[in-house]
């Protein structure tokens, strides 16, 4: 008989269905991740858009459809995001995640001022900075 100890281990000496079943309950995600890394808004200017105003509610509809898509019918207390807090996408699934009511990490490579000065402000519209600090100031220090 198979038995999944609660130390992780799993112990066979039974038939292969009831290994199966342990097995499929071995693997079964409780808690899941969402990792998030994209493209700024583009400067004025940009020579080569990669990511045009334009097109934000359009790349924030899609951010929604994949948190959907990889969350499914999970638990929301059981999933996390985590993302830096640049304008465009980052601020994009920071917000998204939010509205459906999963909490999200924010992880920045240096001091917050500093990021909002070199990775948040300067595009046309949006209201970056803003929201910027609206998801910086709701979030608690240890979760940033």
């Amino acid at each position: 008989m198979s038995n999944l100890f609660g130390d992780g281990h799993l112990r066979v000496g039974g038939s292969f269905t009831e290994l199966k079943s342990e097995m499929e309950e071995a693997v079964t995600i409780e808690h899941l991740s969402l990792l998030f890394t994209g493209h700024m808004v583009d400067l004025p200017g940009c020579q080569v858009p990669r990511f045009p105003p334009e097109i934000v509610d359009a790349v924030q509809g899609e951010i929604a459809k994949r948190i959907s898509y990889h969350v499914g019918t999970r638990d929301k207390n059981d999933v996390k995001g985590f993302a830096s807090l640049a304008r465009g996408g980052e601020i994009l699934f920071h917000e998204v995640c939010r509205e459906c009511g999963i909490g999200t990490i924010v992880v920045l490579p240096f001091a917050p001022d500093e990021f909002l000065k070199t990775s948040v402000e300067g595009a046309q519209g949006g209201n970056w900075a803003q929201r910027f600090l609206r998801i910086w100031e709701t979030t608690p220090p240890g979760e940033r």
